[in-house]
C-alpha cells in the first residue's frame, strides 16, 4: 500500500500558520516586556503588599549606629537585611497601606539615601542616588485617593521640601519653589534657590506635611538663632507668599488624617520677628517684648481660617500655658481623628522633660475634656490603625534603657513593654495596615 504524501499547498499552509502563531507570540512577549519596562520597571511592584498587620518598625542602637528592625506581634525582632556596621538608619515610615517600609540610611558608602524594605521577601533596596541629606518623610495627603502601590510623599532633602516617588526615587522640589525642580532620580538641581522668599521665616525646612487635597504645605523651619517657625504655603497659587504662623524654641506638628486640619505645639513661644512694629506693640512691656504665653497646643483649619459670622471657630488654642513648668510636646493624632496624644512636662536644664502623656479631643478649648493617659516619659508616638492604642518609646528598667511600649488610648491606660530590655530603642512606627490588609 503506497503512502499518501501531503501536497505542497498543504505544507505551505501549515508553515504559514506556524509563522503567524510565532509572530503573535513574539508580539505578545514584546508587548509584555515593554509593559514591564515602561510601567513596571520596578520588579518589586509586582510582588503585592507585604502582610504587616500588628507589626512595628523600630530603630535599635548598635553601639556605633542605629539599625532598623521590625517587632512582630509575637514579640520577635527581625533585623533589616544588609545592615552595615556603624550605619545610622532613621525615619522609619510605612507606606499608607503598610505594604512597604521606607527609611533613610547611610549604609551605602556613608551617603544619605532612601531605602525600601519588603518585609515579606526580605528585600531592601536603595531608591535614591543623590547625596543630599535626607529628613522627615510623610505619605499623608488627606482627601487624596491613593492606589495600593502609590508611594508619593513629601520629604526633606538638603533643607528643602521635595515630593518624591519613593518607588522610583524621582523627586520634584516644591519648597522653596524652583523652576528647575524635576530632579530625576534625585539630582541636586537648585537645592537652595529661591530660599530668599522664606528668608524672614527661616533658613531651612525640618518637617513638611500636606493639608487637605494638597491645598497647602505646612512646614517647620529652622532658624539661625536655634529656634523654629511654622509656615504655610498655598500650593494652588504660584504667586502666593508664604505665611508665618508661629515662632518658638521648638515646634511639633501633625495633620489630621481625615479633615486635614493642622495641630501644632510650641515650646518657648516667641513674638515673631516678622511682625510689624504695630503688631509687636501689644507685647511690649517696660521697653521689652514679653511673650504672653510659654507653651501651646493649637488647632488650625487651613480651609476655614475665616468662619462665617455666627459659626463656631475651627481654629484656636486647645490648651495653653504661660509658664515653663507646664510644657507640651509634639502632638500625635489618632487615625480616626478623635484624639490627640501629647507629652506633658516641664523645661529642665537639658530641655523638655516629659512627665506624662495626655489625651484631648481634636478641637479648640479641648483642655477641659483632656485626661491623663499614662505617667512617665513617652516619646516618638504613633498609633495602631484602629486608634485603640499608642506606640512609643519609654525609659524602663536600667538607666539609659529605652523600650518600645504599647499603651491603651484611654484614661489611665495600661502599658505593655514590647521589647522587654532586648536592646535600646530610639524610635518606633506602627504599621498602618488593618486586619486582613
Amino acid at each position: 500500500m503506497s503512502e499518501t504524501k501531503p501536497s505542497i499547498a498543504k505544507i505551505n499552509r501549515k508553515l504559514i500558520q506556524r509563522s503567524i502563531t510565532f509572530m503573535v507570540i513574539l508580539v505578545v512577549v514584546a508587548y509584555g516586556a515593554y509593559w514591564l519596562l515602561s510601567k513596571h520597571s520596578d520588579p518589586d511592584m509586582l510582588a503585592g503588599p507585604a502582610k504587616t498587620f500588628g507589626e512595628i518598625a523600630a530603630l535599635q542602637t548598635t553601639g556605633d549606629g542605629y539599625e532598623l528592625v521590625i517587632i512582630k506581634p509575637d514579640g520577635s525582632i527581625v533585623p533589616s537585611p544588609d545592615y552595615v556596621k556603624g550605619a545610622a538608619d532613621q525615619n522609619p515610615t510605612w507606606r499608607p497601606d503598610g505594604g512597604r517600609l521606607f527609611f533613610e540610611s547611610d549604609r551605602y558608602q556613608q551617603q544619605p539615601h532612601l531605602y525600601r524594605w519588603n518585609p515579606d521577601s526580605g528585600l531592601v533596596e536603595r531608591r535614591t542616588t543623590d547625596k543630599r541629606p535626607k529628613g522627615f518623610l510623610s505619605f499623608a495627603a488627606p482627601g487624596v485617593e491613593k492606589g495600593k502601590d502609590d508611594a508619593k510623599a513629601l520629604m526633606i532633602s538638603g533643607g528643602t521640601v521635595v515630593e518624591i516617588d519613593a518607588n522610583t526615587g524621582e523627586q520634584k522640589q516644591l519648597l522653596p519653589p524652583n523652576n528647575s525642580s524635576n530632579m530625576g532620580g534625585g539630582g541636586e538641581v537648585g537645592a537652595q534657590s529661591s530660599m530668599e522668599r522664606f528668608a524672614a521665616l527661616g533658613t531651612s525646612f525640618a518637617k513638611a506635611m500636606w493639608t487637605k487635597n494638597k491645598h497647602y504645605i505646612v512646614a517647620v523651619m529652622d532658624r539661625e538663632p536655634g529656634d523654629q517657625s511654622l509656615v504655610i504655603q498655598d500650593m494652588t497659587n504660584p504667586k502666593a507668599p508664604p505665611q508665618g504662623i508661629v515662632m518658638a524654641k521648638h515646634i511639633g506638628l501633625d495633620v489630621c488624617p481625615i479633615s486635614g486640619r493642622i495641630v501644632y505645639s510650641a515650646q518657648g513661644w516667641e513674638v515673631p520677628d516678622w511682625f510689624s512694629d504695630d503688631q509687636k506693640r501689644p507685647f511690649i512691656k517696660n521697653g521689652k517684648l514679653v511673650p504672653p504665653i510659654y507653651s501651646v497646643v493649637q488647632i488650625m483649619d487651613s480651609e476655614n481660617l475665616k468662619p462665617a459670622p455666627g459659626t463656631a471657630p475651627t481654629s484656636g488654642p486647645m490648651v495653653v500655658s504661660d509658664k515653663p513648668t507646664m510644657v507640651f510636646g509634639d502632638p500625635s493624632i489618632s487615625p480616626d481623628e478623635k484624639l490627640v496624644a501629647v507629652p506633658f512636662g516641664n523645661m529642665g536644664p537639658q530641655g523638655f522633660e516629659a512627665k506624662a502623656l495626655i489625651g484631648m479631643p481634636v478641637r479648640t478649648n479641648a483642655a477641659k475634656d483632656g485626661f491623663p493617659i499614662i505617667a512617665g516619659n513617652v516619646s516618638h508616638l504613633s498609633w495602631a490603625p484602629d486608634s485603640s492604642s499608642i506606640i512609643g518609646i519609654a525609659p524602663t528598667g536600667q538607666p539609659g534603657a529605652f523600650d518600645v511600649v504599647l499603651i491603651e488610648a484611654k484614661p489611665h491606660g495600661v502599658a505593655r513593654n514590647l521589647t522587654q530590655g532586648h536592646g535600646v530603642f530610639v524610635d518606633a512606627a506602627a504599621s498602618p495596615q488593618k486586619s486582613g490588609g
